[in-house]
């Protein structure tokens, strides 16, 4: 897209390059509904450093952008509708900042230390850079309107969306990674310009930058070991133990489509996943799916009662239920609730965990 641009720039009065650069952004705003207000800063940026020949056919190219994305736009308002996927997103608080930072930084990686060095790594470079601009006198209309051109890609839309989430929840950092590219052209621009201030800052930044992509390796590898839901050793267990048609409690119904991947029991005639909240697959035999009270979909509000238990209890006398997924702040956790302390005074049952999933089976219940 940036490309696109930059040619459109120099060819101001062809079109054809004009609408090389709309292809472009349609292409990205159709991969990533927030791509395009990301980009636009940096955009508005570069293309206010042109002559003023440029503005011009930069505004219609916007304009034939927006008629492009009007089905894009018009899908997502009915998703939202119908099933709101944002719902779950926070609003911005120290949490989400830290969460932004460090995914930013370390990526998924197990506790802070390496988002916190990468971003300690990353304000040296950059601090540098600018020290060395300023101490240079050199024409900031050069690298340094370079230098704030990458920042307004990789820096200012975080921003922008953190603070409209003060209002109106619509970030979470991986939602923003067209901005990552921003992020790696400063640190190559604050490494260019300290290979200008002789030897020692030379090695400096090759020093600071070579630190960043250990650090990014390093959490990469981390972030490959990390586990958030183990589901093979329960689909196991259900495939051996679990009778067609048992009854079977989910809480929550998102996880579904995770457990019908591993259990054909679970999934739709020919393999296909079953997604309880698009309402498009009927849900599999003697699946009653739940969810927290904030989530979206037609599944019932959780966590499962004691009555709703024993009522599908009485159906073959006994009832699964698999937990994932539990937002314990908006819901009391099933594993402990009313149904499970049901189960266990009037059924025989049994357990297992893995990483993020947990089951029971309860059997030979009385529901007298």
């Amino acid at each position: 897209a940036f490309g696109a641009l930059a040619a459109a720039c120099a060819l101001p009065t062809r079109r054809r390059a004009w609408v090389g650069y709309v292809a472009a952004m349609l292409a990205l705003a159709y991969c990533d509904l927030l791509a395009v207000p990301i980009l636009l800063p940096a955009q508005a940026l570069l293309v206010l450093r042109r002559r003023r020949a440029v503005v011009r056919p930069w505004l219609l190219s916007l304009g034939a952008l927006g008629v492009g994305c009007v089905p894009l736009l018009v899908l997502s308002v009915i998703s939202r509708s119908r099933r709101n996927p944002l719902y779950w997103l926070p609003k911005t608080s120290k949490g989400l900042v830290k969460t932004a930072i460090e995914e930013f930084a370390g990526g998924q990686s197990p506790g802070t230390s390496i988002g916190l060095l990468t971003l300690l790594l990353g304000v040296l470079l950059l601090g540098g850079a600018v020290w060395r601009l300023r101490a240079s006198g050199r024409d900031r209309t050069g690298p340094g309107a370079t230098l704030l051109l990458t920042a307004c890609w990789g820096v200012l839309p975080v921003f922008l969306l953190l603070a409209i989430s003060i209002v109106k929840p619509v970030f979470w950092p991986r939602y923003a990674i067209p901005a990552l590219p921003g992020l790696c052209l400063m640190a190559g621009l604050c490494v260019d310009e300290l290979s200008l201030g002789g030897r020692a800052l030379t090695l400096a930044g090759a020093g600071l930058l070579a630190a960043l992509v250990v650090a990014g390796g390093v959490a990469d590898v981390r972030q490959r070991s990390a586990l958030e839901e183990d589901w093979p050793p329960i689909a196991s267990w259900l495939r051996t133990a679990r009778t067609p048609g048992e009854p079977t409690i989910l809480d929550t119904a998102i996880v579904l489509p995770s457990l019908g991947y591993y259990d054909p029991a679970f999934s739709a005639p020919g393999g296909d996943l079953v997604v309880q909240e698009w309402g498009d697959r009927p849900v599999p035999a003697g699946v009653v799916g739940f969810r927290d009270p904030t989530g979206y979909g037609s599944s019932l509000v959780g966590p499962p009662s004691a009555a709703t238990f024993a009522r599908m209890a009485a159906v073959k006398g006994s009832v699964w239920m698999i937990v994932s997924e539990v937002d314990s702040s908006l819901q009391v956790d099933p594993r402990t609730g009313e149904a499970a302390q049901w189960a266990r005074r009037h059924c025989r049952v049994q357990a297992r965990q893995s990483v993020g999933v947990w089951a029971m089976h309860a059997t030979g219940c009385t529901t007298g």
